[in-house]
């Protein structure tokens, strides 16, 4: 492509790619004085959407695994080169590569964790790549008996939450 540029004004291109990959750009500029040459890789990828959607069963009771179910509808589009990563809110955490390939995806994964001890955690995951980021928080409720699972029952009825004990 050729275009003239005057003094002082701007030039902006806009290229949609087809497909990710790493891509070159190299970038020429000519005048009476001479000419200068640029080169700059570009990394386009298929970005994270919110279509992400994580469950668990919480809450349960010890030594019981709370279950998280990450979902994202089939005829999406996949993110490319894109990771999840659970931190449970007991210093653990679980890192999953999402695959790219339609063909590898079942709409589902699941990963189960076992707490050590009753509480409520705060649970953060993030599903990024290098063009996104998919930030969500929630509270997994884990008991170490059913009196304490009443009790807790009372408590977030009431609007207290205090039977991390």
């Amino acid at each position: 492509m050729f275009v003239v540029i005057r003094n002082n004004q701007k030039f902006i291109k806009s290229y949609q790619y087809a497909t990710p990959g790493v891509y070159l750009i190299k970038v020429t500029a000519t005048n009476l004085q001479g000419n200068t040459s640029a080169e700059h890789e570009i990394v386009v990828e298929h970005p994270v959407l919110k279509y992400w959607k994580l469950t668990n069963n919480s809450p349960k009771l010890l030594p019981e695994p709370v279950k998280f179910t990450l979902s994202y509808p089939e005829e999406q589009i996949l993110p490319t080169n894109a990771t999840m990563i659970i931190n449970f809110g007991d210093t653990k955490r679980h890192i999953w590569k999402v695959p790219e390939d339609a063909e590898d995806w079942t709409g589902e994964y699941e990963v189960s964790h076992v707490y050590e001890k009753s509480g409520v955690f705060n649970v953060d995951v993030e599903i990024l790549n290098v063009v996104s980021k998919l930030p969500r928080r929630f509270q997994v409720i884990y008991l170490f008996d059913h009196g304490s699972f009443i009790q807790l029952m009372v408590h977030l009825f009431s609007g207290r939450c205090d039977a991390a004990n």
